[in-house]
């Protein structure tokens, strides 16, 4: 089953039910000069049947969040940009599937607006979220490093150990044993094919060599 619109940018991640889930997203104008509409919408592909159901849409347009899935079913969004000017957003809202609802938690905002993040939720059901691309600010440029742990049951983020290099748009995946692997992504006029091993219990980077 295909999309409703076509889109690039959106959030997606599985279901504990083996459903995906899909919400926001771009559509750019043919040339790819400029985004010609944020998109609001979301929906679930049920692999078993090949079909694609719409469901409640987002608060607001939105554009590379972070988009996971929670130990308790429940879908976590957070960050991503909301406008066709760029702005990167630090709301977070969560989906309940069951309900079809949205319900945004202003404990659960990140400490910093940024967008095109990597992430990854790990076994404990934490959510580790590194780099983006947010406002200029002290870290001195739009370009983050910064990273963090989301802890859903306290509402918390722990600052942890910023990424070797600011970047974003890069891939992030928890491994097995806990640690998570970050690689790729775009700098400022270049891209990056580094990768490295993120260690949770004690707060390392390890370059993959």
């Amino acid at each position: 089953a295909d999309l409703p619109v076509g889109r690039v940018g959106h959030g997606c991640t599985t279901l504990l039910d083996g459903r995906v889930f899909i919400c926001g997203g771009v559509v750019w104008d043919p040339g790819w000069t400029r985004a010609s509409r944020y998109l609001c919408d979301g929906g679930l592909y049920d692999p078993t049947t090949d079909s694609y159901t719409p469901t409640a849409d987002l608060r607001t347009s939105l554009d590379a969040p972070v988009c996971t899935t929670l130990g308790d079913g429940r879908v976590f969004v957070c960050g991503g940009e909301i406008s066709q000017k760029g702005h990167p957003t630090a709301r977070a809202s969560i989906y309940d599937v069951h309900q079809d609802t949205w319900t945004t938690v202003d404990a659960f905002q990140m400490p910093q607006a940024r967008a095109a993040c990597g992430f990854a939720t790990l076994a404990d059901g934490r959510v580790y979220i590194c780099g983006g691309r947010g406002h200029v600010d002290s870290e001195g440029g739009m370009i983050r490093a910064s990273a963090y742990l989301f802890d859903p049951v306290t509402g918390s983020y722990e600052t942890v150990a910023s990424l070797p290099k600011p970047r974003h748009d890069h891939c992030c995946a928890a491994l097995p044993d806990g640690r998570v692997f970050v690689g790729g992504g775009a700098g400022v006029d270049c891209f990056y094919s580094d990768a490295y091993i993120f260690d949770p219990i004690h707060g390392t980077y390890t370059e993959v060599e």
